[in-house]
């Protein structure tokens, strides 16, 4: 049977773990303009300590953190993983990170 090892969502704002009672970052009226910048990397990071203790139930360690680190700091010694990069919304300055964190997935045992 074929799963899913690993994940890779970056800037998902909106449509991802953006949490939605979260009164920061974008709104409701503006989700659908192409021109607006939709991130809310805190409300990202939250979302990831919220799902923290639910890993742990499962016997994975989530984020151990619980302020938001400073921009460019990788937190992905865990089996669920953040890091914010400067520079706007683009994917490519985390992708070495997170080939660093999936690749302890992807490595035979």
């Amino acid at each position: 049977m074929s799963r899913i090892s690993t994940g890779y969502f970056s800037s998902s704002g909106t449509g991802g773990a953006k949490l939605h009672r979260r009164d920061f970052g974008e709104i409701i009226e503006n989700v659908c303009v192409t021109s607006e910048y939709h991130c809310d990397a805190k409300g990202t990071f939250l979302a990831g300590v919220g799902a923290s203790p639910v890993y742990a139930l499962l016997g994975k360690k989530g984020l151990k953190p619980t302020e938001f680190p400073e921009i460019e700091t990788p937190l992905a010694d865990g089996d669920l993983a953040y890091r914010q990069h400067a520079g706007g919304h683009t994917d490519g300055p985390n992708w070495p990170t997170f080939l660093d964190f999936a690749a302890r997935y992807w490595e035979p045992k």
